[in-house]
């Protein structure tokens, strides 16, 4: 059978192995069929809608026979949905999959969505008291900044923020750190 409008190259080479050990496989054919292992199950779930992912993912957790597979399945699932469905959050994958009593925290899934948050917290985190720092130590050695200047400070990065921590130090009035911006170009 020909490929459908996409052509890989001559299979002559190849036919005897393609005729005997492989079975050319169609997302758009999987659509509507029943009854599909779990693992054709998921890869329908690439080409369903909204509606039958759901459906498709409730009958995969079904079939999982042991803690691994559901597990298994499970990412799969989520991971699945939240790519095809951006807009679903993963309480709501959750709640579409039935699976309200499970601790979703538990899932891969959510631990990193979590630890990618966390990573993104903590660094908006130690920017911010760096910014919080900085700011305290310039007013206490120019006295009172003018908001322009604090807002400048507040959206440097940590790096710059160190940097203007050490300089600073040899700030004595208002123009050295209208030098300090304009010797970096900010």
């Amino acid at each position: 059978m020909p490929s459908r409008g996409r052509n890989f190259g001559t299979e002559l080479p190849y036919r005897d192995l393609l005729s005997q050990r492989v079975t050319r496989l169609y997302l758009s054919d999987l659509k509507h069929q029943q009854g599909l292992t779990p693992n054709l199950a998921l890869l329908q779930l690439l080409v369903s809608d909204q509606a039958a992912s759901t459906e498709l993912g409730k009958a995969v957790l079904k079939q999982a026979q042991t803690e691994p597979e559901f597990e298994r399945c499970l990412s799969l699932i989520e991971t699945i949905l939240a790519n095809k469905f951006p807009d679903l959050t993963t309480e709501m994958i959750m709640q579409i999959l039935d699976l309200k009593q499970m601790d979703i925290t538990q899932s891969k899934f959510y631990q990193e969505i979590r630890a990618n948050g966390l990573q993104e917290g903590r660094q908006e985190g130690r920017q911010e008291q760096a910014a919080n720092l900085v700011l305290r130590q310039l007013t206490r050695r120019l006295g009172v900044l003018p908001s322009e200047q604090v807002n400048r400070i507040q959206g440097l990065s940590v790096p710059l923020l160190e940097e203007l921590g050490e300089a600073l130090l040899d700030f004595t009035v208002m123009a050295d750190l209208e030098d300090w911006w304009q010797q970096r170009s900010l």
